[in-house]
């Protein structure tokens, strides 16, 4: 519980936690429900759970179900959140119109990528 009680204390110390708080918990929320149905699905053998559980998921029209699944097992949707908390403008403003997982993955990759080349601030 330490743990847990640091890291929410180091996230209410960033310039715009709470822009992000309510996103990133829905993404956290949203991983840990696609990494159970994907773990389900691989000791039951069976796909049809996971395949309901991503064709519920906003978006889910615009995506193979593997895509769904694929997007919200990964945690980058999260760390981009948190990390726009501590460096909001820019990097917010490119993760708010992504709706669904996988799209949010590809535009926090694409956004971290243009940070890497932008000058750092004095």
């Amino acid at each position: 519980m330490a743990l847990v009680t640091t890291c929410r204390g180091r996230l209410w110390r960033l310039p715009s936690a709470a822009l992000v708080a309510t996103p990133a918990a829905r993404a956290a929320t949203r991983c840990a429900q696609a990494l159970a149905h994907t773990h389900t699905a691989t000791q039951c053998d069976s796909l049809a759970k996971l395949r309901h559980w991503t064709a519920a998921q906003e978006g889910s029209d615009s995506y193979s179900w593997w895509e769904i699944a694929a997007g919200g097992n990964s945690s980058i949707a999260i760390l981009a959140l948190l990390a726009s908390a501590a460096d909001p403008p820019a990097l917010l403003r490119a993760l708010r119109p992504a709706v669904t997982p996988i799209a949010l993955a590809l535009r926090a990759q694409s956004a971290v990528e243009a940070l890497k080349d932008a000058p750092r601030a004095a």
